[in-house]
């Protein structure tokens, strides 16, 4: 628990935080949270067993690759800069002509 830092209950469930009362019946109604959990013991298992706890954390890295750097030339990027310019002029002129029609 959040509030009491105790285990075996969730903040939502807090006896110290029913006891203050701060949340109003709206607020609860909007705050509301999923918990999901399971349990692996037997019913039939005894008590002492129950004191034991076994937590299921799984734990998610994402790693990016390495790319290969590229390095172009001045007069490379020149050419591919007016390559692009020259067929925006053409695709202007297309449009140009497209929205007089």
């Amino acid at each position: 628990c959040y509030e009491c830092k105790k285990p075996d209950h969730f903040k939502i469930e807090c006896p110290n935080l029913k006891n203050k009362e701060k949340f109003n019946k709206e607020q609860s109604k909007k705050k509301k949270a999923l918990v999901a959990t399971w349990d692996d013991s037997d019913p039939s298992s005894s008590e002492k067993e129950s004191d034991e706890e076994v937590a299921n954390i799984a734990f998610m890295a994402i790693e990016e690759e390495d790319e290969d750097e590229v390095n172009f030339t001045f007069d490379e990027l020149q050419n591919a800069y007016e390559k692009l310019f020259n067929e925006y002029e053409n695709v202007f002129l297309k449009n140009k002509t497209l929205k007089k029609n």
